[in-house]
């Protein structure tokens, strides 16, 4: 890993006897922390049934919507169509960034 700061992070995460709710929740907020974003979440999606929800979700203020939810959905037809992120994270490309605060897209970058 290249990020001394995100392994240093990760290692702290691991470090105790936690269970696995704990873990991943703090591990979203440690890699969120890191790379200065407002919301970071874990979307868990079974891909033949197209049904997803947000497992775990860190937001940095109180504005930004949760979006942590107890049951599965159906994908939105054409979500890929319209969710740059969303169709990044299924064909497993690198990550996306984008910039909604001006509406566009910010140059992506890869977290090694």
């Amino acid at each position: 890993m290249n990020n001394p700061a995100l392994s240093n992070a990760l290692e702290k995460v691991f470090d105790a006897g936690k269970n696995t709710d704990q873990i991943l929740l703090e591990l979203i907020t440690a890699i969120a922390k890191i790379l200065a974003t407002d919301r970071c979440f874990l979307y868990v999606r079974d891909p033949k049934t197209r049904l997803g929800k947000v497992a775990f979700c860190y937001c940095r203020h109180q504005e930004v919507p949760d979006l942590t939810s107890d049951r599965f959905k159906q994908d939105s037809l054409g979500l890929e169509a319209k969710d740059p992120l969303f169709a990044a994270a299924l064909s497993c490309r690198p990550t996306v960034f984008l910039n909604e605060g001006r509406g566009q897209r910010a140059k992506g970058r890869r977290i090694d």
